[in-house]
C-alpha cells in the first residue's frame, strides 16, 4: 500500500509542481522586464480649402420657371352669312393693326345693301313730294276761300230774289248746297295744311329707321372682311376658303405679339418679401431665349389662386427695344398673295415677337441688394443651415440662415448668408468632408479666392479631402 501511494505521488504531483514553478517563473520574468518608451500617436489633419469671409452688398436671385402668355386673346367671328372667299394669312403669321385677314363673299350683303338703298331713296322722294303737296295746299287754300265767298254771295242774292219772287226755291237750295260743299273743301284744305308737320315727322322717322337699316347693311358689307384689332399674331386659323359661315362662327384666334408677358409661380417663402418690395420699386428679371437675353419687370401679381395651385403667380412684362423689323413673309397659297410683300412690324424687340404663347422659359428674378452679406459656394454648406470656420486648425460649427442665391459675377451660383453670423475675417471651410465636426483637426492646403469670377476653385475634389495626411 505505501508503495502504491508513492508511485501515485511521482506520477501526478511532481509534473504539476514543475508546471506551477514554470508558470510562476514566466510571470515573474514578464513583470520584471524593462518597458520600451511609448511611441507618440500621430494626429490626422485633413487637407482642406478655405476662403476669407468678406462681407458686401449682394442682390439675391430667384430661379423661376415661367410660361409665355398674352394679357388677352381675341376670337374673330363672322358677323354675316356667307362663304369664305380668301384667307390672307396663316397660323403663326404676324399682322399689323387693322390688316385684312379673312374675306367673305360679299354678294349677299351687296344685294341687301341695294335693297336698303332703294327703300331709302323711296322715302326721300315721299318727303320731297309731301313738301310740294304742302306748298300746293297753301296756294289752293286761298282759291278755295275766294270760291267760298263767291258761293256765299250767290246765296244772298238768290235769297233776296226768292223773297221778291224772281228766283225759284230750287235754285236757292242748290246755291246753299254749293256753299256747304265749298266750306267742306276749305276745311279739308286747312286740315291738310295743319297736319303737314305730323305727316312730315312720320316720313322723317321712317327715313331715320331706313337710314339705320342702310347703315347696318353697309356695316355688314364691311364685316365681310375680318381685320386684326391690333398688332397681332395668329394662334389659330379656324376656317378655310369655301367654308360657309353664319353670324357667330369663329374664324381665327389672335393675340398681341408686342404685349407678351411671362406667368410664373412665386415661391411661397419669398412671396412676402416680393409683395413688399415690388410696390416700392420695380423688380427686374432676366431670361435667355435662343441665345438672346431679355429683360423683364414684375408688372403685377395674379388676383386668383386656382384650385391645386401652390402659390401666387407673378406676371412679368418684357421691356422691349423700340424698333421696326421688316419681315419677308414666305410665299403661301395663291389666295394669300396680298401678304407676299415686305411687312413692317412695329414695337418688336429683337425677335421677341416670334415667341409663341405657351413656351416655357427659365428666368432669374433679382431682389434688392442685401448689405453686410457673404456669398459662399455650395460646397461650404453642410445641410441647409450649417457651415464651418477654421480657428487654430480646428473646425468650429456655425448655424446660419440662407438669404438667397446669387450668380451674377460668379462662375457658379453662390449662397448668401448674413455676415452677422460669422466673425470678421474668418477662414471658412469650402471643402466637403464626410466626417466634419467641431474640433476636427484640418490643415489649409490652399486659400480660395471668393472675388468675382474666381469661385471655380472653391470645390475641392472629394478624393483629396478623404485622403487624411499623417503628421
Amino acid at each position: 500500500m505505501p508503495t502504491k501511494q508513492l508511485n501515485l505521488v511521482k506520477t501526478f504531483l511532481i509534473p504539476l509542481l514543475i508546471l506551477t514553478l514554470a508558470i510562476g517563473a514566466f510571470i515573474g520574468l514578464k513583470n520584471t522586464r524593462p518597458e520600451a518608451p511609448a511611441k507618440p500617436v500621430a494626429s490626422k489633419r485633413w487637407p482642406v480649402e478655405a476662403i476669407l469671409a468678406q462681407s458686401g452688398s449682394y442682390a439675391p436671385e430667384i430661379q423661376l420657371l415661367g410660361r409665355v402668355e398674352s394679357p388677352y386673346q381675341s376670337t374673330l367671328t363672322a358677323a354675316v352669312t356667307g362663304y369664305v372667299s380668301r384667307v390672307h394669312a396663316l397660323e403663326g403669321d404676324l399682322l399689323n393693326s387693322n390688316q385684312l385677314l379673312i374675306e367673305l363673299s360679299p354678294e349677299d350683303s351687296e344685294i341687301l345693301l341695294s335693297q336698303r338703298q332703294a327703300e331709302l331713296d323711296n322715302l326721300k322722294a315721299q318727303i320731297s313730294s309731301e313738301r310740294l303737296q304742302h306748298q300746293n295746299n297753301q296756294a289752293a287754300l286761298k282759291q278755295e276761300q275766294a270760291l267760298l265767298k263767291l258761293t256765299q254771295g250767290s246765296v244772298k242774292r238768290l235769297t233776296t230774289l226768292n223773297k221778291q219772287g224772281s228766283a225759284s226755291q230750287s235754285a236757292l237750295e242748290e246755291a246753299q248746297q254749293a256753299v256747304i260743299r265749298q266750306q267742306i273743301n276749305v276745311l279739308n284744305r286747312e286740315l291738310s295744311i295743319r297736319n303737314f308737320s305730323n305727316r312730315l315727322a312720320q316720313l322723317q322717322a321712317q327715313l331715320s329707321r331706313q337710314q339705320s337699316l342702310y347703315d347696318q347693311a353697309q356695316l355688314d358689307l364691311t364685316r365681310t372682311q375680318a381685320r386684326t384689332p391690333y398688332n397681332a399674331r395668329i394662334s389659330q386659323l379656324l376656317v378655310a376658303p369655301g367654308d360657309r359661315v353664319t353670324p357667330g362662327t369663329r374664324l381665327a384666334r389672335v393675340y398681341p405679339y408686342d404685349q407678351l408677358e411671362v406667368r410664373t409661380q412665386l415661391p411661397s417663402h419669398w412671396l412676402e418679401q416680393i409683395q413688399g418690395r415690388y410696390r416700392r420699386a420695380p423688380l427686374q428679371a432676366r431670361t435667355e431665349i435662343h441665345g438672346q437675353s431679355y429683360q423683364l419687370e414684375l408688372d403685377r401679381l395674379s388676383g386668383e389662386i386656382s384650385k391645386g395651385q401652390g402659390g401666387t403667380d407673378g406676371l412679368f412684362r418684357f421691356l422691349p427695344v423700340q424698333s421696326e423689323t421688316r419681315v419677308e413673309p414666305e410665299k403661301k397659297l395663291q389666295q394669300t398673295t396680298p401678304v407676299n410683300r415686305p411687312l413692317t412690324l412695329h414695337n418688336t424687340s429683337d425677335g421677341l415677337h416670334t415667341l409663341p404663347i405657351g413656351q416655357n422659359i427659365a428666368l432669374t428674378l433679382y431682389l434688392p441688394a442685401i448689405d453686410n452679406s457673404i456669398a459662399l459656394p455650395g460646397s461650404a454648406f453642410y445641410g441647409q443651415d450649417r457651415i464651418y470656420s477654421i480657428v487654430d486648425d480646428k473646425l468650429v460649427s456655425h448655424q446660419i440662415k440662407r438669404l438667397g442665391t446669387v450668380s451674377q459675377g460668379f462662375d457658379q451660383p453662390h449662397i448668401l448668408i448674413s455676415a452677422a453670423d460669422i466673425p470678421t475675417n474668418s477662414q471658412l471651410l469650402v471643402t466637403q468632408l464626410p466626417n466634419a465636426i467641431s474640433g476636427l483637426s484640418v490643415r489649409i492646403s490652399s486659400q480660395a479666392n471668393n472675388n468675382v469670377q474666381s469661385s471655380s476653385g472653391s470645390g475641392i475634389k472629394q478624393n483629396s479631402a478623404n485622403s487624411g495626411e499623417q503628421e
